[in-house]
């Protein structure tokens, strides 16, 4: 057997397809070796802190992400080995057992390995390109900068002893925890081709039973001890410096969690001779849900791993579609096979019941672990639907732009220097300038509406999405702010060319009335009272000349008077 598994012998009633055995011992080789090397890079990282130069954070944190890529890489391979194991039947459930129980230190690793790029990722945020430095204070003969820097090499120094300290005891607590699992997942795999394919009754089955049961005694007691380790180094890690006892807390949490997993497995298997035969009657009865559920795991871990992208940043369309179409179904069939477990559970007991539970337990796993895949792709769907969304308002407030160069455009012949334009032109040029605000406004108005709703609906948008769409709007909101206001300056500017290029008009019709009444006075003036001492002098002609040039020019001046009226 591989360090950190079980054994990988197959079960005496058959032999294994060839080839499974030794993919099946390189694979726990790899996550052997991936487990120490992610775990020296956890140590880096863990190591790091606010005071660290952005040169290392930045080389931790491409050794993570590195650490990350392999990962994956291992992980699909498991998935087609897991594929590949469970074609051979019964022969092949040993090394089932085995690669199934890779998944849970894998993803152990993943999470570890998330939570540290996380950190580190906040960490370079609030670091220069230097890392942090202590700034000069006080002159020359002044003590009081001299405390902080002395209270914060204490602290480094505090962090530092009690970090090794830690991780000087940490290797030993992890190989016991690992051992007391590898015993309880040595003693399912036992277990495993014996119930699957029980032998005769006689003294091979008698024997193989009470091998099980010793092995489950031992198991228990390495169960035991390891909790024993944990719960004393728990109570030293509390007195640790602040960031070493968190990382130690979080650690020995962890390892806490996986002994109870262990214990969950090894319980089944304490009385296994007495059980043994109940134990086989209902793993058969239950062989078509297992079958089931070994299918759903399947499901799940492609989930993840192609939902894994996510890390990355935004995914595509088409990668957020191929994701729901392999957790969704698998949503629906995990969902149906618990309310059958529930249903059956209501009148189960003993073997059956232990079976079910166990069952539920593994189920309600693979839920929680599909769950986190959907809430990720809901997340994703948010994003993408956002980014549609701030192109178009982005369009929008472009759009309203390009509407004040229209503006612009229409407002040309006004700007040759002319004081008033000739009537024709003058009246082309305000119906270009009208319809030009008009269109402005348009599309000033349904850009400011459509901004407004967006910033209603960000608001039910996960925390970071929210804040970062809420500032992009606001963005665009105090564009278009900027182009209203030069649309309602624009459309101010053409009412008053309209007003007075109509003045223009009037004046120019009363002019010209006046024109024509001075014309009508002058034509008459040999004809007025005051012109009594030289109408003795005039002919007739000359009189008739007279009046009938003063009634031509009263013709006139009323013409000019009535289109005047028309155009006040």
């Amino acid at each position: 057997a591989a360090p950190g598994g079980g054994g990988l012998t197959p079960a005496a009633g058959g032999a294994a397809p060839a080839g499974i055995p030794a993919r099946a011992k390189k694979l726990l080789g790899q996550v052997d070796q991936m487990e120490v090397s992610v775990n020296e890079s956890l140590a880096v990282a863990q190591a790091m802190t606010a005071a660290s130069p952005a040169q290392e954070l930045t080389g931790a944190q491409q050794d993570l992400q590195k650490q990350q890529a392999a990962l994956q890489d291992i992980q699909r391979t498991l998935i087609q080995d897991l594929t590949e194991a469970r074609k051979g039947g019964a022969a092949t459930m040993p090394f089932v057992t085995e690669l199934s129980n890779l998944s849970p230190r894998l993803r152990t690793l993943q999470t570890g390995l998330a939570a540290e790029v996380t950190k580190i990722k906040g960490l370079l945020a609030k670091a220069g390109p230097g890392g942090p430095a202590l700034k000069p204070a006080g002159g020359v003969g002044t003590l009081k900068p001299v405390q902080p820097a002395q209270s914060e090499a204490d602290r480094k120094a505090a962090e530092e002893k009690d970090t090794k300290e830690f991780e000087d005891c940490l290797p030993a607590t992890k190989e016991a925890v690992n051992s007391a699992d590898e015993a309880a997942d040595s003693v399912v795999a036992m277990a495993a081709p014996l119930i699957a394919d029980p032998p005769e009754e006689g003294e091979l089955l008698k024997s193989s039973m009470q091998e099980i049961e010793t092995a489950a005694a031992d198991t228990q007691e390495k169960i035991t001890e390891a909790r024993k380790q944990i719960n004393l180094k728990l109570q030293v890690a509390r007195k640790f410096a602040p960031e070493t006892r968190k990382t130690a807390l979080l650690e020995f949490s962890a390892l806490q969690q996986k002994l109870t997993e262990a214990q969950k497995k090894v319980n089944p298997y304490k009385t296994f001779t007495k059980e043994f035969h109940a134990r086989v009657a209902a793993r058969k009865a239950l062989t078509e849900l297992t079958e089931k559920l070994s299918a759903a795991e399947l499901e799940v871990e492609k989930a993840k791993m192609m939902g894994a992208a996510a890390d990355l940043g935004q995914m595509a369309e088409e990668d957020i579609g191929a994701v729901e179409k392999v957790a969704q179904p698998a949503l629906t069939n995990i969902t149906a096979s618990l309310r059958l477990i529930d249903q059956k559970l209501k009148a189960a007991d003993g073997a059956m019941k232990d079976e079910l539970n166990q069952m539920k337990d593994r189920t309600m796993g693979y839920k929680k672990e599909l769950d986190a895949v959907i809430l990720v792709l809901t997340q994703q769907r948010q994003g993408l639907a956002t980014n549609d969304m701030l192109k178009i308002a982005a369009g929008k407030v472009d759009v309203a732009e390009e509407a004040v160069v229209k503006c612009q455009d229409a407002e040309l012949p006004f700007l040759k220097g002319m004081e008033v334009l000739p009537e024709e032109e003058s009246a082309k040029a305000i119906k270009d300038c009208e319809m030009a605000a008009t269109q402005g406004e348009q599309a000033v108005n349904g850009a400011r509406a459509f901004l407004k709703s967006k910033l209603l609906e960000a608001k039910k948008l996960v925390k970071d999405l929210a804040a970062s769409v809420t500032e992009e709007l606001n963005a665009q909101l105090a564009r278009l702010e900027v182009v209203a206001q030069k649309t309602a300056s624009f459309k101010k500017e053409t009412i008053e060319r309209k007003l007075a290029a109509l003045l223009a008009d009037a004046v120019d019709s009363l002019s010209a009335c006046e024109k024509k009444v001075e014309a009508l006075v002058r034509s008459s003036d040999v004809l007025s009272p005051d012109s009594a001492d030289t109408l003795d002098a005039l002919t007739v002609e000359d009189l008739k000349a007279a009046i009938e040039k003063s009634g031509a020019a009263e013709k006139e001046a009323s013409a000019a008077m009535l289109e005047a009226r028309k155009v006040f």
